[in-house]
C-alpha cells in the first residue's frame, strides 16, 4: 500500500484481499501502516462457499480468456441472463434452481440489483481466492495482531490490534487463551453465511 508506516489508527478489508495475488501480504501491510494499538479487520471469501464453486471458477476462467477481446459484454449478458431468465425459474422450482445454479452459478439475493452487481464481481476478477478461517487467523497472527476475534460477517472474517508501545508481538500480555487457540478461530466457522445452496 503507497501509505507511510504507523499512519493510521485503524482500517478494514472487506471483500478486496481474496482479490490479490497475495492475500497474506495485504495483512502485513495492513500491520505495517498501523500505528502502535491500531485495528484491523478483515474479512475474505470462504473455501467452499459460492465464490469458491467449481462452475463459476470454469466460468470465470472463460470470461477472463474473452476480456481482450470482448471486454465486459460476455460476463454481463451472463449476469442478466441468469438473473432474469434463470433467476425467477430458480425461484419458482427450487429444487430446478438448484440444479441450474449448478450449472450457471449466480447470486441470488432479495434485492435484485445486488444480485446482478454480486454475479458480475463473481465471474470477472483475474485474481480471486477462498480461504479457511484458521489459514485468515494466522495471516493476522503471523503479522503480529493480537487480540484476534472472529466476526459475524462470515467464518472467515476477523479483527485484532497491533501491539500498543512496549508491548512485544504475540505475548500472552495481549492474548488470552480464548482468544488464541485453534478451537476458539474454529467455533466461528458457524457464521459461514455464503455457503452454496
Amino acid at each position: 500500500m503507497p501509505l507511510r508506516s504507523g499512519s493510521l489508527d485503524g482500517a478494514f478489508s472487506i471483500g478486496v484481499l481474496h482479490n490479490t495475488p497475495e492475500p497474506e501480504k495485504g495483512v502485513k501491510d495492513a500491520f505495517r501502516i498501523l500505528n502502535a494499538g491500531g485495528w484491523f479487520g478483515l474479512s475474505v471469501y470462504g473455501r467452499g462457499g459460492y465464490y469458491d464453486f467449481p462452475s463459476l471458477q470454469v466460468w470465470r476462467k472463460l470470461f477472463n480468456v474473452l476480456w481482450p477481446l470482448f471486454k465486459h459484454y460476455p460476463p454481463l449478458a451472463y449476469t442478466y441472463v441468469t438473473n432474469y431468465a434463470l433467476r425467477p425459474i430458480a425461484v419458482a422450482v427450487p429444487f430446478v434452481g438448484k440444479a441450474i445454479r449448478v450449472f450457471f452459478p449466480f447470486v441470488k439475493l432479495p434485492d435484485r440489483q445486488w444480485s446482478i452487481l454480486d454475479t458480475f464481481d463473481s465471474i470477472t476478477p483475474c485474481y480471486q481466492s477462498a480461504h479457511e478461517s484458521y489459514e485468515v487467523f494466522s495471516w493476522l497472527k503471523k503479522a503480529g495482531f493480537q487480540q484476534i476475534e472472529p466476526s459475524n460477517w462470515g467464518f472467515c472474517a476477523f479483527a485484532g490490534l497491533k501491539p500498543a508501545e512496549g508491548v512485544a508481538p504475540n505475548s500472552e500480555e495481549n492474548c488470552t487463551s480464548e482468544e488464541c487457540t485453534v478451537d476458539h478461530v474454529r467455533s466461528s466457522e458457524n457464521l459461514c453465511h455464503d455457503r452454496f445452496e
